[in-house]
């Protein structure tokens, strides 16, 4: 394979030539074997006492009890099966249509795209906390129709005033619980109905678009100065290996830069590092973005990296 014509802005095969994929030259962070088993043994520990104390209380007629037994085991072994490293960055690039997929007042710079889409969200966490918002929400109904009448008051040593201090900590329980299920129901629903902007980052023909939780906004390839690998502390987690947009001090965007999380991308870092570093160091290839050719050679870069 002729790298040099591929690299080369000067040659005429510059843009159908396969370019090399280049490294992701920062190590991500892997979690230990250990961690796996740790998981799984606590999950099903759980999901056995789960079971056990149901079936115990079920025996003595102890609905109520059984119930909250049920509430409180359920999601925890929920929460241990769901956090079980699976392997990551196996994703495609999507070519999408971006004017489609949003409802935004303002359409995005470039209607056909092609997206880096975020991690979705594992289905036994959104389970999980779909359980934990519908149990706070049925603890606060609990409340309301024993202070109300409706319903005879079970514990009768903790009075209305009891009643009406678990009301009052499960609503706003249940009230921050429904909103981030909320929040992880819509991340997923970004990911491919129409009529929301998906959830990822999206190369254009002018711009380069980072839709992530929190962060909307479009970069036009023109105001990046350069592109490079490093390391940033993002809440908690020191030392997260991301993806450095370098910019034009008269840039829109605050600071003069913009991060991407690698690790919460769903495609290979290698590919999506050498397709950000290579279209903006071949400001003449990007004419095939939002085409088939675009999508040829993004699709070529994934097949390198996962080989």
């Amino acid at each position: 394979m002729n790298h040099q014509a591929a690299d080369d802005p000067k040659t005429p095969a510059a843009s159908g030539a396969r370019a090399p994929l280049e490294r992701f030259p920062l190590r991500l962070r892997r979690r230990p074997p250990r961690r796996t088993l740790s998981l799984l043994g606590a999950g099903t520990l759980v999901a056995a006492l789960a079971v056990g104390g149901v079936m115990t209380q079920l025996q003595q007629g102890e609905i109520l009890k059984a119930i909250v037994i049920l509430s409180v085991c359920g999601p925890l072994a929920l929460i241990a099966f769901g956090s079980v490293p699976q392997p990551r960055h196996t994703r495609s690039f999507r070519f999408i249509n971006a004017i489609v997929m949003t409802r935004a007042e303002r359409a995005p710079v470039d209607s056909w795209v092609h997206l880096a889409p975020t991690g979705r969200m594992r289905v036994l966490v959104l389970i999980t906390f779909v359980w934990l918002s519908l149990g706070a929400s049925a603890t606060v109904l609990s409340a309301l129709a024993q202070l109300t009448g409706l319903m005879a008051i079970q514990n009768e040593e903790s009075g209305v005033g009891g009643l009406v201090l678990g009301g009052t900590v499960s609503l706003f329980a249940a009230i921050g619980l429904w909103r981030v299920t909320a929040l992880m129901l819509s991340r997923n629903a970004r990911h491919g109905t129409v009529g929301r902007r998906p959830s990822g980052i999206a190369l254009g023909r002018t711009a380069v678009a980072v839709h992530v939780p929190g962060r909307d906004v479009e970069i036009p390839w023109t105001a990046i100065t350069r592109i490079q690998p490093s390391r940033l502390k993002i809440g908690r987690d020191a030392n997260v290996p991301v993806i450095l947009f370098w910019l034009n001090p008269d840039s829109t965007v605050p600071g003069g830069r913009q991060f991407v999380p690698i690790e919460s991308i769903g495609v290979p870092p290698d590919a999506l590092y050498t397709a950000l570093r290579w279209y903006l160091a071949h400001p003449e290839s990007r004419w095939e973005l939002g085409r088939t050719e675009g999508a040829h050679r993004l699709d070529a870069w994934h097949r390198d990296a996962l080989g």
